[in-house]
């Protein structure tokens, strides 16, 4: 159709033409607020959620930021986003642009380090009954109780104190059989290689009522409670993990060394497989260097002691059992055990006479063919020797006492001392002078105390045993002797 008859069609029709003028988003959109935003601290790829008004319904139209660095926006409403804590974000403000309006928090946002798996790396004892306290040694674990989530064997156990690498908890009601202990930090977690067993509890089951709070490496501590071995070799006993020597044992009692390289930390004692860990924890102390003194070699020395290397000196002696366990330190090496030292001991029997002598106005029984009652032994690693005999009897003019020379391995000798015996109405010096049925028939009377005695009397402090046990079940002595090696 031209030009020309289509305007004559269209007549006197009116024609509405659209005007366009143009706006700015400025002039019609009012700038982002930012009230608030939760959490308030998260790692990254943590949802943060952040109030506030004007932001744009299109997620992508909102610009957030965490102290300068971009995050996704994975939602949005003119009132309410959703974003994510970016990579290598760092603790700061958060900041909305929308439409070039910039909100920005009056608070940081805190970016927390990205937790670390905990690890386990041993658990001690490995066996326990319920309601027994273990030890779970590992990497990673909260220092708050609450932060931890231990199971044995897939049941929820109480967690009893907690640092970064070691745990306590309790075997929980409920647990048995074997099977895998967990710890679950912050979302994560670790399981045992190795297997915890939950044993049985029956009536024969040992306990742990008290202890010797605390004590250096060498000393003996008292274990007291119920249902341990009479025999010390069947009660396997440890200081944080470190096994000590049972130098004594009754049904209700253990008498143990600190063994060198313990460290402070709970005491477990197992008895035929089974386990008890002790409440609280044991406190190894710093040892006291402090020189034994020297003492005479009185007029009854060995003659032979290298002919009597033994643990059992009792030879066709009688009396109540007794054991002897000397730890020798060197105080040149910071009171540490001295190995290999030999130690030479010697006393008299019940009645108050020694072997090798004797058919003289200082002994009129002639003994000098026997040599009950002495031996010699070398220190082990741990500075330790152990004897077997019986209690020691007394004579005019001298308390209860031991001989002891210790010499170098090359047989230098280095100190020559005696070792006290405690005193008292209860002790058992008194008790077992009083035992005539084990043959001790002196009694106490014209007995000579530590104060009176003629090696004693200038003070006992650095030779003073610890003797425990009773006249039934026996005695055990345990001393330490500091020398100069």
């Amino acid at each position: 159709m031209k030009r020309t008859e289509f305007l004559k069609r269209l007549g006197t029709a009116s024609i509405m033409v659209p005007v366009i003028s143009s706006c700015s988003d400025d002039a019609v959109l009012s700038s982002p607020t930012l009230a608030g935003f939760t959490p308030t601290s998260g790692v990254e790829g943590t949802s943060v959620t952040i109030i506030g008004t004007n932001f744009s319904a299109t997620a992508a139209n909102n610009t957030v930021m965490f102290n300068g660095v971009v995050a996704t926006v994975t939602s949005a409403s003119v009132t309410q986003l959703t974003v994510v804590v970016p990579a290598n974000a760092s603790t700061g403000k958060i900041s909305v642009t929308v439409n070039g309006g910039t909100a920005t928090s009056t608070d940081d946002f805190t970016v927390e380090e990205e937790a670390e798996s905990p690890t386990i790396t041993s658990f001690t004892p490995t066996s326990a009954a319920v309601g027994s306290s273990i030890v779970i040694t590992g990497t990673n674990f909260s220092s708050s109780i609450t932060g931890n989530t231990v199971t044995i064997n897939g049941t929820v156990a109480t967690v009893t104190a907690a640092t970064t690498t070691q745990l306590t908890v309790t075997v929980p009601t409920g647990a048995s059989g074997t099977g895998k202990i967990t710890v679950t930090t912050s979302g994560l977690m670790a399981t045992s290689s190795a297997d915890f067993t939950v044993t049985t509890a029956g009536s024969t089951a040992p306990t742990i009522s008290s202890f010797t709070g605390s004590g250096a490496v060498g000393t003996a501590i008292v274990i007291t409670g119920t249902n341990f071995s009479t025999t010390p070799a069947n009660n396997t006993v440890t200081i944080n993990g470190v096994t000590a020597v049972v130098t004594a044992a009754t049904a209700t009692q253990l008498t143990v060394v600190v063994p060198a390289g313990a460290t402070s930390g709970l005491i477990a004692v197992t008895v035929d497989g089974v386990t008890v860990t002790s409440s609280a924890s044991f406190t190894v102390t710093s040892a006291t260097c402090t020189s034994t003194n020297s003492e005479t070699e009185g007029p009854f020395p060995t003659k032979d002691p290298s002919s009597l290397v033994r643990q059992n000196i009792v030879g066709d002696r009688t009396g109540v059992a007794f054991t002897i366990t000397i730890t020798i330190q060197n105080k040149n090496n910071g009171c540490n055990p001295l190995e290999d030292a030999l130690v030479d001991i010697w006393h008299c029997d019940k009645d108050g006479y020694y072997s090798e002598y004797g058919g003289t106005s200082m002994q009129t029984v002639d003994y000098t063919a026997v040599h009950f009652l002495r031996g010699r032994q070398a220190t082990d690693s741990n500075g330790q020797v152990g004897f077997v005999s019986i209690f020691p009897g007394w004579y005019q003019s001298r308390a209860t006492h031991i001989h002891v020379h210790v010499y170098k391995a090359n047989g230098t000798s280095l100190l020559v001392t005696q070792i006290a015996f405690p005193e008292g109405s209860s002790s058992a010096v008194v008790l077992v002078n009083a035992a005539s049925s084990q043959g001790y028939t002196k009694g106490m009377s014209g007995y000579t105390y530590n104060a009176s005695d003629n090696v004693f009397s200038d003070g006992v402090t650095s030779e003073m045993s610890s003797v425990v046990g009773s006249v039934d079940a026996g005695y055990a002595l345990t001393h330490t002797i500091v020398v100069s090696a």
